[in-house]
């Protein structure tokens, strides 16, 4: 049983080891160094981003309405029209086609 946990814990820590060091070039990435998005990205952002952006649009329009008169009470309306109606809106409409 001992033998046992040693095995289990020395892969463990492989595991650990090669995940952390296969994951550096992952978080060296920059997506800004990429000069246009392809095709799919594109496509992919029209017909699956876009159209949960508007969803989610439209809920942060609802919860804004909702939540607006507690908002104005506690005077961050304007923080709360930011974060649920504009941010939303700009990523849904404003935002370069593929550009996720």
């Amino acid at each position: 049983m001992q033998n046992r946990k040693k095995k289990t814990m020395i892969i463990a820590v492989a595991v650990i080891f090669l995940t952390s060091v296969l994951a550096g070039p992952a978080l060296a990435w920059d997506p800004d160094a990429s000069a246009e998005p392809s095709g799919a990205a594109m496509a992919g952002d029209l017909l699956v981003v876009r159209p949960i952006a508007f969803v989610g649009l439209i809920v942060g329009s609802v919860v804004f309405v909702l939540s607006s008169q507690f908002s104005a009470i506690g005077g961050n309306i304007n923080q709360a029209a930011e974060k649920l109606v504009k941010a939303p809106a700009t990523y849904t409409f404003v935002r370069p086609l593929g550009d996720i």
